[in-house]
């Protein structure tokens, strides 16, 4: 299963072939994007093996300046890429990719290349996959909201970033 209407929040167990549509879209951008891409990763818990996800996958690209997306515009959205409303606008640029349906599929962070926001979010996902101890505190952190907030995926994801500070921070204590 991949995407997601609008407020839905869904968990669904790790599926190995996140990992090559996730792969399908980064070589897609990566095409689409090749003169200003500096980097570009699969990130999010769909990334995070051995955990439930909301299936809807998170990319990460990196960029010398987040107004240089804006010249490849009316070629994303040819692609099906659309600009969204971020709630980081001087730290990104949101693209979403949704499916025929309409449910978000594919959510394309765009940011500064080895920014914070770009080193936190590779670190997070890196240290969760490496760690059982990470992946049980946010899984279970993911589990508690999931039962609270099944029709308010805002209210779920303001409160995940919680749990995110809180493992980042436990990571630059080590």
């Amino acid at each position: 299963m991949l995407g997601l209407d609008n407020n839905e929040v869904i968990l669904v167990e790790y599926d190995p072939n996140w990992e090559k549509i996730a792969n399908s879209i980064i070589n897609k951008l990566s095409y689409l994007l090749n003169d200003v891409i500096l980097g570009i990763e699969h990130i999010g818990s769909t990334a995070i093996k051995k955990i439930k996800s909301k299936p809807i996958i998170d990319i990460v690209v990196g960029v010398n300046k987040l107004e240089d997306i804006f010249k490849y515009k009316i070629k994303l959205e040819k692609e099906g890429f659309i600009f969204g409303k971020s709630n980081r606008p001087n730290e990104e640029v949101l693209l979403v990719l949704n499916d025929n349906l309409g449910k978000t599929m594919c959510l394309i962070h765009v940011v500064i290349f080895k920014s914070d926001v770009w080193n936190r979010t590779v670190l997070f996902r890196d240290a969760v996959n490496d760690s059982e101890e990470l992946r049980k505190i946010y899984s279970d952190k993911k589990e508690e909201l999931f039962l609270k907030y099944k029709n308010n995926r805002k209210q779920y994801t303001k409160e995940k970033a919680e749990v995110i500070k809180f493992i980042l921070e436990k990571i630059n204590n080590e």
